[in-house]
């Protein structure tokens, strides 16, 4: 796979084309010390990225969920919220419809880990805009290698909610992340697959 991968080019465009121009008192990406750009870079592709680092960032909602055996995070919990509580909803919903479709490591007889999922929000000129991606919230978490993409819906000013999909080849595959210990006995290589967000609910 590529060391990035590309969201459609009409994601950027609805993105970069809705928001207005970045003022000295608006919040970015780039003033949030804990917020992970390599996983958000590997999720989207680089113009989309580079849209980001100055596009005002209306809110920022993070959920933190358990993996384990079953295909489903548990013990969520809301440990970042932005807007009055306003997207902890739609952030809660997003964590819950991420499945997990495999994990593989080889020191781990009970696989388990701390996930982080993340959710942007952006004001746009026909409604809002909000982008969840997920990393793993463990010592390194964000260094690690994923693969996949980011989720984009845009909840329009009718109430109605609208998938932007991503390409064909990446579409509701959801995320890879690898990891590769080199170690004088053992090489450790650990593999979790994040099945990507579903819409039901909406």
């Amino acid at each position: 796979m590529k060391p990035y991968l590309p969201t459609v080019l009409s994601v950027c465009l609805l993105l970069s084309s809705g928001l207005v121009a970045k003022s000295s008192q608006v919040r970015t990406i780039s003033d949030i010390p804990s917020m992970p750009h390599r996983v958000l870079q590997r999720s989207i592709s680089p113009q989309f990225y580079k849209s980001l680092l100055k596009s005002p960032l209306e809110g920022l909602v993070i959920v933190r969920g358990q993996l384990g055996r079953t295909t489903q995070l548990s013990g969520l919990k809301i440990v970042h919220s932005d807007l009055d509580g306003k997207f902890d909803s739609v952030a809660l919903d997003r964590a819950r419809n991420l499945t997990i479709s495999g994990y593989f490591a080889t020191d781990k007889l009970n696989p388990t880990a701390n996930v982080l999922v993340n959710v942007l929000i952006y004001k746009i000129a026909d409604g809002t805009a909000v982008l969840s991606f997920v990393q793993l919230d463990e010592p390194g978490g964000d260094q690690q290698s994923y693969y996949g993409c980011a989720v984009l819906e845009v909840l329009k000013n009718d109430g109605t909610w609208v998938h932007i999909p991503s390409v064909d080849s990446l579409e509701g595959k959801g995320v890879a992340v690898r990891n590769f210990r080199n170690d004088s006995k053992l090489t450790l290589r650990e593999i979790y697959f994040l099945a990507g967000f579903t819409t039901k609910g909406k």
